[in-house]
């Protein structure tokens, strides 16, 4: 990601052809992303003026940028349906594309270095914000489409370099160095490393707001649950995402994503699940329908049916590297006690979220059974038998207690009894 010099921002005005080529393409396909001066208002409607008018290029042209732009969606769309409808970019992504522009340029370390640099900033982040107030997406074209935008967005990086010569330094972030300070190299012993900083950076130190971040994600659900895993903005279910999840097609691609990198020689990470189970948490606190309640609960079932199949076509015997590595995160080496003698040992947030995913499938069976087993789990002997191993690992290793805890709350939310022989409150023995 580059940003010219503030200086360099000028008032011309910015084509939608320029945007695209420059900014939009790079952002989907890959490569430098220019960020050049903030995008005004009225250019967001000049540009759908342009793109609308009689004779104007469409999204069927292939050799026009928005022609262009629509050919690398639909690139990416592939990978989740065979035959993707795509939705063609229309006022609201350009909208969407405009908002995390002008966010980007609040990285930039030059912004209004004169006495009017808190109230301009003050005003690009209020443009960011109104650019992202855009309506959400309801189809599995535009979910599509608008994925394909932002699939790369926390690939993001800004590059920044250090000159160093015999009399001085420099340090220019996301600029490229001028020639003057380039100039005589062996003469001058100048010396240029060159390193990037992560949108993760920029949003925690660099001035990216992270409510910016929020309102561009929450503007593409499938974006949302495909980087669950991402530090900041913290991951929850929405009305939205849920709906994708509704969507079998795209659920599985979700999944598959959330457990990207299977092998024999090493466990599944499973950050995104854990993500996910924070969010389970707030919704079992929050009343929410029970209808979301059990998709979600039923979501993370199937991730752990998945686990357990990935399992058995790896030919892993025994035990689980995947509940392993889990359980390494909540239990002090060496130490199989019961879960709520070891919550000291760890960060309170993790702890409950790992120990929620790591309980659920047998909580969820205590509580329901046709909760029990994902789909296809009971008609597959092998992978039922380690689907059902991983659960006895889990009550094993973390106790009886631990499992009837989240037992109790997920029955709570879900305005159901658990079955017969768990007990009614946290601190009765499983009967």
């Amino acid at each position: 990601m580059g940003i010219p010099r503030a200086a360099e921002w000028g008032q011309d005005r910015v084509s939608v052809a320029s945007f695209m080529e420059g900014f939009v393409l790079p952002l989907i396909r890959g490569g430098d992303v220019h960020v050049g001066r903030p995008i005004r208002y009225r250019e967001l409607g000049e540009w759908c003026e342009e793109l609308a008018s009689p004779g104007a290029p469409t999204a069927r042209n292939p050799s026009s940028p928005l022609g262009m732009v629509f050919r690398a969606q639909r690139e990416v769309a592939s990978r989740w349906m065979i035959h993707p409808e795509v939705a063609p970019l229309g006022r609201s992504e350009l909208s969407m594309l405009a908002g995390l522009h002008n966010a980007l340029c609040l990285a930039h370390p030059g912004l209004g270095a004169t006495d009017s640099r808190p109230r301009l900033r003050a005003r690009l982040r209020a443009s960011c914000l109104e650019f992202l107030r855009v309506p959400r997406p309801a189809s599995i074209g535009h979910w599509l489409g608008r994925h394909a935008l932002l699939h790369r967005l926390w690939q993001l990086r800004r590059a920044d370099t250090r000159i160093s010569w015999w009399t001085g330094s420099a340090t220019l972030l996301g600029e490229e160095p001028p020639a003057r300070l380039l100039a005589w190299p062996k003469l001058r012993r100048v010396r240029r490393e060159t390193t990037s900083t992560s949108l993760a950076e920029l949003i925690r130190k660099d001035g990216v707001p992270e409510e910016v971040i929020r309102s561009l994600i929450a503007a593409s659900p499938l974006t949302d649950l495909v980087t669950s895993a991402r530090k900041a903005p913290t991951f929850r279910f929405s009305a939205e995402n849920l709906a994708v999840l509704r969507e079998k097609e795209l659920a599985r691609g979700v999944a598959h994503a959330w457990l990207d990198g299977a092998s024999a020689a090493s466990p599944i990470h499973l950050d995104s699940a854990v993500a996910a189970a924070g969010a389970l948490s707030q919704l079992l606190e929050s009343r929410a329908a029970a209808a979301d309640l059990r998709l979600a609960v039923a979501f993370l079932n199937h991730l752990f049916a998945l686990v357990a199949m990935a399992e058995a076509t790896l030919g892993i015997i025994g035990g689980s590297p995947t509940l392993s590595c889990l359980l390494s995160d909540v239990l002090p080496k060496g130490q199989h006690d019961d879960a709520h003698n070891n919550a000291s040992h760890a960060d309170p947030r993790p702890w409950d979220d790992v120990l929620l995913l790591l309980a659920l499938p047998d909580a969820a069976a205590r509580v329901d059974p046709v909760l029990a087993y994902p789909p296809g789990v009971a008609d597959n002997p092998d992978l039922s038998r380690r689907f059902s191993f991983h659960r006895l690992v889990v009550r094993n290793t973390l106790g009886e207690l631990a499992v009837d805890r989240v037992t109790i709350r997920l029955a709570r939310a879900l305005g159901m009894e658990p079955r017969r022989g768990i007990p009614v409150s946290g601190g009765c023995d499983a009967g």
